[in-house]
This record gives structure tokens, C-alpha cells and sequence, in this order.
């Protein structure tokens, strides 16, 4: 992938023969914050904004902020949450509702114990960020632990350190809850092979 889209060739471009390296992220030393990780602040600053007056005055679906409040509220928990999803995406039950065509795998004992966490720091008043308990889906295109990678096809491609992506982490580290792992378009690779279709799992259009 890294050939067919030629960024192997940047530095040959002219014109760059002389020009100093730039290696980013350029990171800043501060001594500021330094008792509490600059995640956790980050996280607890979103608590304090007013997410209210920045939705749409016209009628739309049900954000992450209506989950987050919901949760505060006490009408709704994490759990609950995902109990009544759960049903929904799982392709390990009898019965497959239409939704289980956009999902490939549920760790159902992972996305309990996320929602039940998620639940208990509601009840205590201590929500992590705006995203706690908010579900959220990954596709099959990255590292998550627990849970075995594919790319959309039918071979096994998961990390043998079984780890996280960074951007999901992110997600898990702000409490949002993975119900499950979302099926992917197979790729191509550069060698010209293309990754075999799973041919009963994307038959059928995803939502």
C-alpha cells in the first residue's frame, strides 16, 4: 500500500535536496500540570463545558451528549445500555436481528464489564468525560484487545502482543464503551493479491 501510493517517492522530489528534516510532533516540555497526566485534565476540562448550547436546534439522533446525560440523570446506566444492544449486533445467537449484517465479533464478557465500570463511576459522580459509557463500534481494520483482526477477510491478522490501537484507546481511556468489532471492506495488497472476501458476511449492505 505504502508503494502503490508512491510515498516512497517524496524524497526524491526536486527541490528538496538542502532543505533540513522536520520530525513532528514537535513536543514542548512544561512544567505546568505536572501532578495530574495531561490525558486526565483533557478529559475533565470536557466535563466542564456546555455541550447544551452547541446542539442543533433542529431535531436529530440521539448524540453522545443525550447518553451523557441520560447517565447523570440516573434515567439510563451503561449497563442497561448495552444489555439492550447486545441482542442486537450479536451474530453468536439463533436468531440474527438485520443489525448483526454490520457486525463481525461482540466480546460480550469485555462490553459488560467496560458498561458495568462505566456505571458504578456514574453512581459515584465521577464520570471520566463526556463519553463515559457512550457505545461505540470499531471496525476490522484495527488492533483491539480481546477481539481478532482481519481486514474483511478470512485471514487472521490480529497483533501478537493482542494490543489497541491508539485512537481506540483514546476512546476507552475517555470510558466510552466498545459493544463490538464492525466488519471491513477487504483490501489490496501492493503485491497484487487481493484479500479474500468473506462472501457471507458483506453480501449484504452494511448500515
Amino acid at each position: 500500500m505504502w508503494s502503490n501510493a508512491g510515498f516512497g517517492k517524496l524524497k526524491d522530489v526536486q527541490g528538496l535536496d538542502g532543505v533540513e528534516p522536520r520530525y513532528d510532533p514537535t513536543v514542548v516540555k512544561t512544567t505546568t500540570l505536572s501532578r495530574a497526566k495531561p490525558e486526565e485534565v483533557n478529559l475533565a476540562s470536557l466535563l466542564k463545558e456546555d455541550w447544551a448550547s452547541k446542539l442543533p436546534d433542529s431535531d436529530v439522533f440521539p448524540s453522545a451528549l443525550d447518553y451523557h446525560e441520560a447517565y447523570k440523570s440516573g434515567r439510563l446506566t451503561p449497563t442497561a445500555v448495552v444489555q439492550t444492544i447486545l441482542p442486537l449486533i450479536r451474530r453468536d445467537l439463533a436468531e440474527r436481528p438485520e443489525l448483526t449484517a454490520a457486525f463481525l465479533q461482540t466480546n460480550v464478557e469485555l462490553v459488560l464489564k467496560a458498561a458495568e465500570a462505566s456505571t458504578k463511576r456514574y453512581r459515584e459522580g465521577k464520570p471520566l468525560s463526556p463519553l463515559d459509557g457512550v457505545p461505540v463500534a470499531v471496525k476490522d481494520e484495527v488492533d483491539l484487545t480481546g477481539y481478532r483482526k482481519t481486514l474483511g477477510s478470512k485471514l487472521n491478522l490480529t497483533n501478537k502482543d493482542d494490543v489497541t490501537s491508539f485512537c481506540v484507546q483514546k476512546w476507552i481511556d475517555a470510558g466510552a464503551v466498545v459493544v463490538g468489532r464492525q466488519l471491513h471492506t477487504p483490501v489490496k495488497r501492493g503485491s497484487g493479491l487481493t484479500v479474500q472476501r468473506r462472501q457471507d458476511e458483506h453480501a449484504r449492505a452494511r448500515p
